[in-house]
């Protein structure tokens, strides 16, 4: 079946565990189809493309070289790649993938560094494609709600004085060390979840994060590898009148959470990266000095949606220029400077993702 013109037709590049997780909701997403999937390896593509049901199986050498089945399709409709391959791969593959002519929405983090950011999307404006970085928890309605207290002081809790953002898990413990604990995979805690409460953070504020003291722990290098990642940041700063901190770590699990903490009390969430697509809970805990007194409520936020689905359908409906990409270009490159600060305090370097081969 050729794709529809009102579809966009989507290639999955990379076959893990993201991929097999989120391949299915790409579907469920408005005016998007699955037709393609590429792997380094053709008869893994064709093992992943039979498990999801998708007709065309191919390698990253012929997507990228326009020697796959679905080649004349693809010149003759709008076509996007979702790219899950690993970190390291992912700024230069988003050039390659730009360069042959496709829309890209790239995993998170796109990148780690500014001036590749902003290559990337100077090479997206070129090609007059479409290139997002893919922060799915930005694509649910919950994340409007708290920037809205942070930023317009719609809050029960009085005004905002303290950001608190948390994401930690034990990355040996769910035998994922070979990746995230991969130097030459670009692995470590900033960019494989640290990167969630930088942008949470950065986010809710509506600016870049200044004032920052940052400290972290490094790991001992993987076997065959000579450098180490980072395993647990914090992060302090304070943006005006507002202080906040970041925790991230690979090495146990511990919080993720998001805490706004006001001057009568606070408003947190156990599930700020994965808000529940039907009824999304805020809890908000007021001290005794609040008007009110001391005492518990729970702010519902009834269906929102899935966030990997929302995704997909705002970038098709931003290919058409019927919206603005989520999250914006601006955006994007002001994430990859403030990782790049931070990976630059902890003293950790993974250098510039555009000068390694992405295959």
């Amino acid at each position: 079946k050729q794709c529809d013109m009102s579809e966009l037709c989507w290639i999955v590049m990379g076959t893990g565990l993201i991929a097999d997780k989120v391949t299915p909701l790409i579907g469920s997403a408005e005016n998007c189809r699955v037709v393609g999937v590429a792997s380094r390896n053709l008869d893994r593509a064709r093992w992943f493309a039979e498990r999801h049901g998708i007709e065309h199986a191919c390698t990253y050498q012929e997507l990228l070289t326009g020697q796959t089945t679905f080649a004349n399709e693809s010149r003759r409709h709008d076509h996007a790649i979702y790219c899950t391959l690993p970190n390291r791969h992912h700024p230069a593959s988003s050039l390659r993938l730009l360069e042959a002519g496709y829309h890209v929405l790239c995993e998170k983090p796109l990148c780690w560094r500014r001036d590749d950011a902003e290559r990337l999307f100077g090479a997206a404006r070129k090609a007059e494609r479409l290139l997002v970085e893919g922060f799915m928890y930005l694509h649910h309605r919950q994340i409007d709600v708290l920037a809205a207290m942070v930023r317009d002081g719609a809050t029960p809790i009085g005004q905002i004085r303290r950001i608190e953002a948390f994401f930690e898990s034990d990355m040996k413990a769910v035998h994922r060390e070979a990746t995230r604990y991969s130097h030459n995979l670009a692995g470590g805690a900033v960019l494989d979840l640290g990167c969630y409460p930088v942008s949470f953070i950065r986010t809710v504020l509506g600016k870049s994060i200044e004032q920052v003291s940052v400290t972290g722990t490094v790991a001992e290098p993987l076997a065959g590898e000579t450098l180490g990642v980072d395993e647990r940041v914090e992060v302090e700063g304070r943006s005006g009148q507002v202080s906040f901190r970041l925790v991230c770590g690979i090495d146990h699990v511990g919080q993720r959470c998001v805490r706004l903490i006001g001057e009568f009390g606070e408003v947190s969430t156990d599930w700020p990266w994965a808000p529940d697509p039907d009824r999304a809970e805020l809890q908000v805990t007021r001290s005794e000095s609040h008007p009110r007194g001391a005492g518990h409520e729970t702010i519902v936020i009834e269906r929102g949606g899935d966030k990997f689905v929302n995704q997909f359908a705002r970038f098709a409906a931003a290919v058409r220029g019927e919206c603005s990409p989520l999250p914006s270009p601006v955006w994007s490159i002001d994430q990859a400077s403030a990782i790049e600060r931070i990976l630059a305090d902890v003293g950790v370097d993974y250098g510039p993702g555009l000068d390694r081969s992405p295959l």
